[in-house]
């Protein structure tokens, strides 16, 4: 509810910012043309970001009108995603009040808070990183439910590809390399879970860039 009031709070009030403008902007234009594949400034191609933030607030204006409120809407709502992971996530490792906490922080972490109310990619990054690392360790954690929660993790770094790029892969990729080594567990890579993991990464992110 806390979550729900900061990030939703007067959302579609203000104006958009410089590059909320060139975010919004491309949304509506793919939305108007039909090509969800090549996204357009000005109708010209604009390529320096990957579409899904821009199918989501294409769907958003579908919603709720092509204003500020349907811009920002996909990072807002994903940011509230990410609180709510984070406090599962900590609540699942250590108790219920570390839960709480952990997603308070999040919350209220200025970076987070920003980026979460504005049009853009990063809160969406963000989201598909932590899906993917949580997927990832729950995954780690449970033998008999390996291959479902590191499929999951693939699939939310293809997303993340989606989102902002290789970013998607490369930062919870690292992340996975280095606990797996100081771990000293690196075959797990070379699991069959984790083979398919990739590829399902790769599968989800060439829903763009195959056809693009």
């Amino acid at each position: 509810a806390l979550a729900v009031a900061l990030l939703g709070q007067r959302l579609g009030r203000t104006g958009l910012w410089t590059d909320e403008s060139i975010y919004a902007q491309t949304a509506r234009e793919m939305a108007r043309s039909g090509d969800w594949i090549t996204p357009t400034l000005c109708h010209r191609p604009y390529l320096i970001k990957p579409p899904l933030y821009y199918w989501l607030a294409g769907t958003a204006y579908a919603l709720v009108g092509e204003n500020e409120l349907g811009a920002r809407l996909p990072q807002a709502i994903f940011g509230l995603a990410a609180v709510l992971v984070m406090g599962w996530m900590a609540g699942d490792l250590f108790a219920k009040r570390m839960g709480w906490l952990a997603g308070a922080a999040l919350l209220t972490s200025p970076g987070f808070f920003i980026g979460a109310r504005v049009a853009g990619m990063d809160v969406l990054l963000l989201f598909c990183i932590a899906m993917t690392l949580v997927s990832f360790f729950q995954g780690y954690r449970s033998f008999s439910r390996r291959r479902p929660w590191f499929l999951l993790s693939g699939l939310f770094a293809g997303v993340g590809a989606l989102a902002k790029g290789p970013l998607g892969f490369f930062i919870p990729a690292v992340v996975v390399l280095i606990f797996l080594l100081v771990r000293g567990e690196l075959r797990i890579l070379l699991s069959r879970a984790a083979l398919e993991a990739c590829l399902v990464a790769l599968l989800t992110a060439s829903v763009w860039y195959a056809p693009l």
